[in-house]
This record gives structure tokens, C-alpha cells and sequence, in this order.
């Protein structure tokens, strides 16, 4: 998918900010698909089934 793209791994802080966007922990995340102009994560990726179902 988007693993070729630098810049898509997800930071700690990057975690962080999607913690807060989605009010809960994020699960299964490979990498961010898409950021916003200031940086943030905007699209999250993830697998098309999460492992723990």
C-alpha cells in the first residue's frame, strides 16, 4: 500500500494526537496515510480487519 512513502510510520506523538481525535485508544495502526497542512495525522492506516477482531 503506502509503505514505500516516507514519512507515513506513525510517531509516538502521532498516537498521541490520534488518541485525542478519536477518544480512545487507536488499534492496528500501520502508518498515516494522509496529513493535514499543520502536520497532523488526518487519515489513519489500518488493516482491513483489526487482530483482535
Amino acid at each position: 500500500m503506502s509503505a514505500d512513502i516516507p514519512g507515513n510510520t506513525a510517531s509516538q506523538k502521532d498516537l498521541d494526537c490520534i488518541e485525542t481525535q478519536l477518544g480512545r485508544t487507536p488499534r492496528d495502526v500501520h502508518g498515516i496515510a494522509y496529513r493535514c497542512p499543520c502536520g497532523n495525522p488526518a487519515v489513519v492506516e489500518t488493516p482491513p480487519r483489526l487482530t483482535d477482531g
